[in-house]
């Protein structure tokens, strides 16, 4: 498996959705195709939402894929959806 870890801090909002009193996972199946493969097959990531001093931590483990090159590409995908995260917390 492959992770990625972003800490977030972010002060209490006037919402009162700033918290994350207990970790969280969550897992999600995403069907990948291959042109190197006959059919296609499920692709798992893994998230986990875990309070820290000062903020939440949230860790992406994905499940390598059929080959590095197309692992590179979903790293690289993911890393972009936590460093967008990032950017709407951090304007908040």
């Amino acid at each position: 498996m492959i992770e990625r870890r972003v800490a977030f801090t972010r002060p209490r909002s006037s919402s009162g959705v700033s918290a994350c009193h207990k970790p969280i996972s969550l897992e999600f199946s995403a069907p990948a195709a291959s042109p190197c493969r006959a059919s296609a097959y499920d692709h798992l990531t893994t998230v986990d939402i875990a309070p820290v001093t000062g903020g939440v931590q949230v860790t992406m483990t994905i499940e390598p894929m059929h080959d590095e090159e197309w692992t590179r590409r979903i790293v690289a995908g993911r890393a972009n959806e936590l460093d967008n995260l990032g950017k709407v917390i951090a304007s908040e």
